[in-house]
């Protein structure tokens, strides 16, 4: 048993728990478990807690990658949204001032208020 604690764990996997090293040394044997008949044991949940699968840091980087570029997309929403509010104004400052040189002319007034 103390072997196996001390072997070094390959790169991307967790090192074995107590019990894994348990069930490995001296096996598993059919038996009864109450509630459940006969088969073998499950793991415990201690065990099971533990388990992480090897995909899960990939998983974790993706989705800290995702969320950054969720932030970047929404900086850009919200630098667009500033950018169509100025052009917006823009407009109508330049409809007004169209206005008030056709009424200065004696045009009609511009047709364009609800832009």
């Amino acid at each position: 048993m103390v072997e196996l604690q001390n072997q070094p764990t390959p790169e991307g996997f967790n090192p074995l728990t107590e019990e894994e090293i348990f069930y490995e040394v001296l096996g598993v044997r059919p038996g009864y478990k109450r509630g459940l008949g006969h088969g073998e044991a499950p793991p415990s949940r201690k065990c099971v807690a533990g388990y992480e699968h090897p995909n899960v840091d990939q998983l974790r980087a993706r989705a800290e990658e995702a969320e950054s570029q969720l932030e970047e997309l929404r900086g850009w929403k919200e630098a667009a949204q500033e950018t169509q509010a100025t052009h917006q104004a823009k407009i109508q400052q330049q409809q007004c001032q169209l206005d008030y040189l056709m009424e200065k002319l004696g045009g009609p007034p511009s047709m364009w208020y609800d832009l």
